[in-house]
C-alpha cells in the first residue's frame, strides 16, 4: 500500500487497516509496531506479555503504537486522546474476547474493566508523554 497524507482520515486509515510490517507513510522508517508494553519499562512489557489476554488486545496495542510513533503531528490525535482512544478499543477488544465462549462470559465479565486501567496505567503518564512529544519520527533524533 502506498498512503499519501492529504488528511487525518489518511493517517487515521493507514493506523488502523496497513498491514503488519508497512513503512511509516511519514518517515518511510519500519513499522511502528512493537508489542504490548512501553518501550522505557522493560519488567511492565515482560509482565504485560505474560498474561493470557495478551492476544487479545494486539489491535489496540497497534494503533497506539502506531500513533506514538507518529506523535505531535498536525492529523494525528494528541497525546491525551490517544491514550482515551486506546482505552476504548481494549475494552472492544476484551469484550469480545470474553464473549467468544460461554464459560468466559461468567467467569470474566468484570475482568475488562480492570484490563483496561492495567494497560491504561502502564501506556501513559510523563515517561509517555515525553516519548510522544520529543520521540515521533518527525523530531530530529526521534525513532
Amino acid at each position: 500500500m502506498n498512503y499519501h497524507l492529504k488528511s487525518a482520515e489518511d493517517l487515521t486509515d493507514w493506523i488502523y487497516n496497513a498491514p503488519l510490517g508497512s513503512p511509516c507513510p511519514l518517515c518511510a522508517g519500519h513499522d511502528p509496531y512493537n508489542g504490548t508494553g512501553p518501550d522505557h519499562m522493560p519488567w511492565a512489557r515482560f509482565l504485560l506479555k505474560l498474561i493470557w489476554w495478551d492476544e487479545a488486545i494486539q489491535a489496540a496495542v497497534k494503533v497506539h503504537d502506531r500513533r506514538c510513533h507518529v506523535g505531535n503531528h498536525p492529523f494525528n490525535l494528541s497525546f491525551e486522546d490517544t491514550n482515551k482512544e486506546f482505552r476504548v478499543n481494549v475494552k472492544k477488544a476484551m469484550k469480545q474476547f470474553i464473549n467468544k465462549y460461554w464459560y468466559r462470559r461468567y467467569l470474566l465479565k468484570y475482568l475488562y474493566i480492570w484490563v483496561d486501567e492495567i494497560y491504561y496505567w502502564a501506556v501513559s503518564g510523563k515517561n509517555g508523554k515525553k516519548a510522544y512529544d520529543k520521540n515521533s519520527c518527525l523530531v530530529v533524533g526521534g525513532n
